[in-house]
C-alpha cells in the first residue's frame, strides 16, 4: 500500500477520533449543564369505588412536555414524572425511590387537575423538619456535593 493511500485512510479515522474526544469529553459543560427538566407540583384525580380520589406529587418532568401540557396543546396520553416526592402518612415529604422503586412514575395527562412549576426540588426548599429521614439524607448529601463543587470552582 502506498503512503498516500495510508494517509488517505488514516486522516478520516483521525478526524473521527478527535471529534469524538472533543465532543464526548466536554466535562466542564457536563458538570454545569442544567437538565432539560422542570420541577412541578401535580394534583391528579382518579375515580375509584369510593368516588373520586386526589393524589399530590412533586417531581421533575420534561420542560417541553410541561409547556405543551400547560398550554393545552397536549390533552391526552401519558407522561413520566421523575424523582417523585409525596407527602407520607406522617405528613413528611418522602422520596418515592427506594430499594424497589426507581423514583419515577407514569401518569395519564387526562388525570391532571393542577400543574404548577416550581423553582427547585422541594427536598431542597421545604423546611427540614417536614422531610422524611430519606429526604433529609438526600438534602444533606446534596448540600455536601454543592459545597465540594463550590470549593473546586473557587480554588485559584
Amino acid at each position: 500500500m502506498s503512503m498516500t493511500k495510508k494517509t488517505g485512510l488514516l486522516l478520516p479515522l483521525l478526524i473521527v477520533i478527535l471529534l469524538t474526544l472533543l465532543w464526548g469529553c466536554d466535562l466542564e459543560n457536563t458538570k454545569t449543564a442544567k437538565s432539560d427538566g422542570v420541577w412541578v407540583f401535580l394534583t391528579l384525580r382518579y375515580e375509584s369505588n369510593d368516588g373520586f380520589q386526589f393524589n399530590y406529587y412533586y417531581g421533575e418532568m420534561n420542560k417541553k412536555l410541561y409547556n405543551k401540557i400547560a398550554s393545552n396543546l397536549i390533552t391526552k396520553g401519558f407522561f413520566k414524572l421523575n424523582k417523585v416526592r409525596y407527602w407520607n402518612n406522617d405528613d413528611k415529604l418522602e422520596l418515592y425511590a427506594d430499594d424497589v422503586y426507581s423514583g419515577n412514575m407514569v401518569f395519564r395527562i387526562e388525570d391532571i387537575r393542577k400543574l404548577n412549576e416550581l423553582n427547585d426540588d422541594p427536598v431542597l426548599t421545604n423546611i427540614y423538619e417536614e422531610l422524611s429521614e430519606t429526604a433529609q439524607a438526600l438534602r444533606d448529601s446534596t448540600q455536601v456535593e454543592e459545597n465540594l463543587n463550590f470549593e473546586e470552582n473557587s480554588e485559584p
